[in-house]
């Protein structure tokens, strides 16, 4: 074996034998004047062979002192690493973890510690169910981890100290898929935000119903619901009766103030989760009623007419009575993929039409019947 291949304990020990040999032998020439024997072959290279040894020991110092300065500057790169790891996971604002494939904590931030009122140390080893926060960023995970995916984000909801927060997640895995790097951003002042402007976006500011967007949309997708299910639909569309003499006579203030009465009355008849009142345009108002015959549609239209009745807004100028009162047109079908929602909307408009071309304050049903 050459000395270049050896061990650093075994080059030692090699050394201190020569070097106890060497002395042997300066001790027996010492007791011989004059030096008059012949050493062996194996002895008179001993200094030499002592020599090549201490020079090999020298050399793997030097590789050994080289390895150890490298693995120190690594040290104090893993070192800072580490210091700019920790100062990122302080500085994101929301829940950081590490979650193994078998679905235990391996570590969190501090940020998400503190939520739950714990340490960091609290979470290491446990299952992510363990904080009760809801199924939703369980599922989360664990559908991640039996993708294929090696990324994935989505939206969440947790419950955190008995409310409800939203949440974006991302989550990245790593350790060849065996453990997954999770950051939660709770997002539910956007959310809030977000439902704001829906609702500003689909309802009618002045009388607080869903405006013609809003009817438009609830139309399309409740008419495709009902051609899966083979069952009927019902549409009813109202006017107020003389509305701009009423304007005229009382001003704008108070047409919008009648305007408000009048949704209110029609919302409080339509209170199934199903149905939907809306402003159409105008002092006109359309309701969708899924699931509903035109009998069905009829009776309700005789209760608006009947709510608006007793609140009696007084309407001096009206040719149908003293009172605001309003003109109805129904349209009911069972929807097919050979029918359309504009084909019923037209046709309860038509059935509108009718009823205020009849003398108005009435219901008129598109197939010409007409209740009493």
């Amino acid at each position: 074996m050459r000395d270049e291949d050896k061990s650093k304990e075994q080059l030692i020990k090699e050394a201190i034998a020569l070097r106890r040999r060497i002395a042997a032998l300066e001790a027996l020439c010492s007791t011989h004047e004059p030096f008059s024997f012949i050493l062996q072959d194996d002895d008179t290279n001993i200094t030499q062979k002592y020599e090549t040894t201490t020079e090999a020991l020298f050399n793997l110092n030097e590789r050994l002192l080289a390895d150890a300065t490298r693995l120190a500057k690594a040290g104090e790169t893993l070192r800072v690493a580490k210091d700019q790891l920790e100062s990122v996971l302080a500085a994101v604002p929301g829940m950081v973890s590490w979650i193994s494939a078998d679905l235990n904590y391996l570590g969190v931030n501090d940020h998400l510690a503190e939520l739950f009122g714990l340490t960091p140390d609290d979470f290491i080893g446990k299952n992510i169910g363990f904080l009760g926060a809801g199924s939703d960023f369980n599922n989360f995970v664990r559908d991640f981890f039996k993708s294929p995916m090696r990324d994935r984000f989505g939206e969440i909801v947790s419950d955190i100290s008995g409310t409800s927060r939203h949440y974006l997640v991302v989550a990245q895995k790593y350790n060849r898929d065996r453990a997954a790097f999770i950051v939660g951003i709770d997002i539910t002042k956007r959310q809030q935000t977000l439902e704001v402007l829906q609702r500003l976006a689909t309802f009618d500011g002045l009388t607080q119903i869903a405006n013609r967007r809003c009817f438009d949309e609830t139309l399309e997708r409740e008419w495709r619901r009902m051609v899966r299910e083979e069952e009927p639909l019902s549409l009813i569309l109202c006017d107020i009766d003389h509305f701009k003499l009423y304007n005229d006579t009382y001003g704008h203030p108070a047409g919008d103030s009648c305007l408000q009465k009048v949704a209110a009355a029609i919302a409080g008849v339509a209170q199934r989760p199903g149905d939907l009142v809306a402003r159409y345009g105008g002092e006109e108002f359309a309701l969708i009623l899924p699931n509903t015959p035109s009998y069905g549609a009829v009776t309700v239209a005789k209760s608006i007419r009947k709510s608006l009745k007793k609140l009696q807004i007084v309407h001096g100028k009206s040719r149908s009575g003293q009172y605001v009162t309003i003109s109805v047109g129904i349209a009911s079908l069972i929807p097919t993929t050979r029918s359309t929602a504009e084909g019923l909307l037209q046709s309860a408009d038509r059935a509108l039409y009718q009823a205020k071309k009849e003398g108005r304050d009435r219901i008129i049903v598109s197939s010409g019947l007409q209740p009493h």
